[in-house]
């Protein structure tokens, strides 16, 4: 539901967002599909996205990665520590997201 919700958003403010059910579904996707930036949340079934942002890294050195997590704490500083771009704690408004998404691209 929050993909759903997060991927409306981004297509209302003009971006052209792609899903993925995963984070093996996510790499699939990204390795014939450039990005601008990736939003991805710590708890995905597959791959988590601390896994997925430090394979990121490694093979897409300047991509924007954009954490989200109901976890806070250890987990913000893990994923900041691994190179994520930001980290926003859900739930959020759709203004903070927009916000880190401008900050990302920027």
């Amino acid at each position: 539901m929050l993909r759903d919700l997060c991927t409306a958003l981004l297509a209302d403010w003009g971006y052209t967002p792609m899903e993925a059910q995963d984070g093996l579904d996510a790499l699939e996707k990204l390795e014939g599909n450039p990005v601008d930036a990736v939003l991805l949340d710590v708890n995905m079934p597959r791959l988590r996205g601390d896994a997925l942002l430090a394979r990121l890294r490694a093979e897409h050195p300047g991509l924007p990665v954009i954490i989200m997590s109901s976890e806070a704490g250890s987990v913000r500083e893990n994923v900041l520590g691994l190179g994520a771009s930001s980290f926003l704690v859900k739930p959020f408004r759709p203004s903070q997201l927009k916000d880190h998404i401008t900050h990302a691209l920027q």
